[in-house]
């Protein structure tokens, strides 16, 4: 097994639990749509991190040409996917709360996931990690 393969193994399970998180956030969506109100806002945001999930993982196939990975390149590779899922976590409630409260459904998530992002791309530049 390649330094590739099993670095990328372990961050697209990270990936695949985020992406289900939003798949079944819109399966949820569509199942109590009568009971709750949401913005096209929340719907382009549940739209933008399925797109940044998929993006990540597809723009680490340029790392499959390196040989050797050090400690710090595979732990900023694998905390761009973990924080992924985490604010995936944050803007998606849980099936339960769909339909406790109107108000449950954030219209504007950007100030986490701005700052976020803002941080990843700043780390991975310190580390010399390149995106292809």
């Amino acid at each position: 097994m390649s330094p590739f393969e099993f670095t990328i193994t372990l961050i697209s399970i990270v990936i695949a639990l985020g992406i289900a998180r939003i798949l079944g956030g819109y399966a949820d969506l569509i199942q109590h749509r009568k009971e709750t109100e949401h913005s096209w806002l929340f719907l382009i945001w549940f739209s933008f991190l399925l797109l940044t999930h998929v993006g990540w993982w597809f723009s680490l196939w340029g790392s499959s040409r390196d040989e050797v990975f050090s400690l710090s390149q595979f732990i900023i590779l694998l905390s761009v996917p973990c924080f992924l899922f985490i604010a995936t976590r944050l803007l998606i409630p849980s099936e339960g709360e769909f339909h406790k409260n109107r108000e449950t459904l954030p219209d504007s998530p950007g100030a986490l996931s701005s700052g976020v992002f803002s941080r990843f791309s700043a780390w991975s530049n310190a580390a010399g990690i390149q995106y292809r």
